[in-house]
């Protein structure tokens, strides 16, 4: 079978992703994992749908899309392999020092002639989108601050534990200061019926795509919510219990841009609350929809800047998707 779309280390989203690909967009997709037990798994869920083999089988000459949802350090190594053989790439990683890996590669995806999308998630990704739409109303866009709630599956679960201790990344003045991961606890406010959480600094990748993709931008955060009992436990530097095997509850993002209006200071807040697995395969499928037609970018490019947002928008609320506003106003 020829597969235009090769996703590379199938999980949660992995999984999801090609769902909405082989069932919503009638597109070929080959499916790779390292793990004997994994490629049977998939083989009985998909069935004749689908070509599943190891992750070197999973790629061939008709390849012309990657999709990397595997490890951080496995997405950079793949991701320069696949930009040098002429396919463009989206990637899944959420941690700072990955996407930064992953960033470096700018010039090779340009040489090559291909797109390399950095953090398409549900936060890093959806967010990038909803900030980047929200930027549409501004004259200048100098603030991005990001909230996540929830986790898509046992992997997403691990990294968001994680980025909760070491460094977390903020943008100040228009340069990056470390401070401490878990710390500038604030109550963040999402879509309801989530509500308030208690949210934590988190050394995950939203400011870092938010100043490649805004260069005008000063000041940008992310932070993560935290159960007091979970916090407290980080802090100490204690055992964590192991993430289980299922897939995450309902999640929650909230993206609050600030800029230049006419002059006034204008700030808006959107937000998404949605299984992160659901909201991210959805992302994915659109984006690579997108590549596979002519006219993508060259370069490492954000999810919110390969097409028109509201164009993306539309396409993510026909399949489920939807984004509400929670804050709009100027001052």
């Amino acid at each position: 079978m020829s597969a235009p779309v090769a996703i590379l280390g199938v999980g949660v989203i992995g999984g999801r992703a090609a769902r909405e690909l082989v069932s919503g967009d009638s597109i070929g997709v080959s499916l790779g994992s390292s793990r004997e037990q994994r490629r049977a798994e998939l083989e009985r869920a998909f069935g004749s749908a689908v070509s599943v083999s190891d992750i070197e089988g999973a790629v061939s000459r008709h390849t012309r899309v990657v999709v990397l949802s595997g490890a951080g350090d496995d997405q950079v190594r793949l991701a320069a392999r696949h930009l040098a053989d002429g396919r463009h790439v989206i990637t899944t990683v959420d941690l700072h020092d990955d996407a930064a890996a992953l960033l470096a590669l700018d010039e090779t995806a340009r040489a090559a002639g291909r797109t390399l999308l950095v953090g398409c998630c549900f936060s890093p990704g959806l967010s990038d989108l909803l900030a980047a739409h929200a930027g549409r109303s501004f004259d200048t866009v100098d603030e991005v601050h990001v909230a996540r709630h929830g986790a898509a599956g046992p992997r997403c679960e691990a990294h968001r534990r994680g980025a909760l201790v070491g460094d977390a990344h903020v943008l100040r003045s228009g340069v990056f200061e470390t401070e401490r991961a878990g710390g500038g606890r604030e109550l963040s406010w999402f879509p309801d019926p989530l509500g308030g959480r208690d949210s934590f600094l988190a050394g995950t990748a939203e400011p870092l795509l938010a100043k490649w993709a805004i260069p005008t931008l000063q000041r940008a955060s992310a932070r993560l919510t935290a159960q007091p009992l979970e916090h407290l436990v980080g802090c100490l530097g204690l055992p964590r219990r192991a993430p289980g095997g299922s897939e995450g509850g309902v999640g929650a993002i909230r993206v609050e841009v600030r800029g230049l209006l006419g002059g006034s200071r204008h700030s808006v807040v959107l937000g998404v609350l949605d299984r992160p697995g659901v909201a991210s395969a959805a992302l994915i499928a659109d984006l690579a929809v997108a590549l596979l037609e002519s006219g993508a970018p060259c370069g490492a490019i954000t999810a919110g800047s390969l097409v028109a947002p509201g164009t993306l928008l539309r396409s993510l609320r026909r399949r489920g998707v939807r984004v509400a506003e929670l804050v709009g106003h100027s001052g």
